[in-house]
């Protein structure tokens, strides 16, 4: 893959749990700053295929 190749993957069961690896310390150190860390983009839908990158939001 070069850097102007854009990699689409079939739907992977373990998103979801990724997210909530990488989520997990972003919540205990936003707890009094960000009420809510959302798992957001492609990734999120399951069934969806998607570029292998898991984004978040984060809000109050």
């Amino acid at each position: 893959m070069n850097a102007y190749e854009v990699q689409i993957m079939p739907y992977q069961t373990q998103w979801p749990a990724q997210f909530e690896r990488i989520a997990a310390p972003i919540r205990r150190s936003l707890q009094d700053i960000a009420a809510r860390v959302e798992h957001i983009g492609s990734t999120s839908i399951p069934g969806c295929a998607a570029k292998p990158i898991i984004d978040n939001s984060n809000s109050r």
